[in-house]
């Protein structure tokens, strides 16, 4: 269920009206797993999948149609083993069981985590990764990912600091935060 703003059909349940009260998804009945960006919210279902709702301007929902989603949530293609989804602000990333770590949306910022800054409406791996547990994406077009080992890699816009390693310069691909 979601409750909001639904300016974009992030709420997923057919309309654009904003609700003060939760509202039932439309087709989600087995999520295990939920995540809210800027215009966009996305599920993990029980399978694996992921479906996501809302806006699509930057191919934040993870399939190769753009515009909005009010009527049904679109599964987002190449995941069919998904452990955890993160919305950050027109971008999308989600982990794999296998600790596989995939980004598509928005990449002005090499918020993808895939060595450019070239736009992904389909699921991009995150280069350079080791095997990860746990991920955050940012609404300052910036992820972070935990590791297994208990490292914190983050990537993206950097404009106030946000990638931790102790300076103000993105970075396209992940790098690690000391000192933790």
């Amino acid at each position: 269920m979601c409750w909001g703003l639904n300016g974009w059909g992030q709420l997923g349940n057919t309309t654009l009206v904003d609700s003060t009260t939760p509202v039932v998804v439309n087709g989600i009945t087995d999520a295990v797993q939920v995540s809210a960006g800027r215009d966009h919210s996305c599920a993990v279902l029980a399978s694996g999948q992921i479906r996501c709702w809302g806006s699509d301007s930057e191919g934040e929902l993870g399939d190769t149609a753009a515009g909005w989603r009010v009527s049904s949530p679109v599964v987002t293609a190449l995941i069919t083993d998904a452990a955890q989804v993160s919305c950050g602000q027109w971008f999308t990333c989600a982990l794999r069981r296998t600790g596989e770590v995939m980004c598509w949306g928005s990449n002005d910022d090499g918020q993808l985590g895939v060595g450019d800054t070239m736009d992904r409406h389909t699921p991009a791996a995150v280069a350079m990764l080791p095997l990860v547990s746990t991920i955050a994406a940012g609404r300052e077009s910036h992820a972070c990912a935990g590791t297994v080992g208990g490292s914190v890699y983050c990537w993206g816009r950097n404009m106030y600091g946000e990638l931790g390693y102790g300076s103000l310069t993105a970075s396209r691909t992940p790098r690690i935060v000391s000192g933790l």
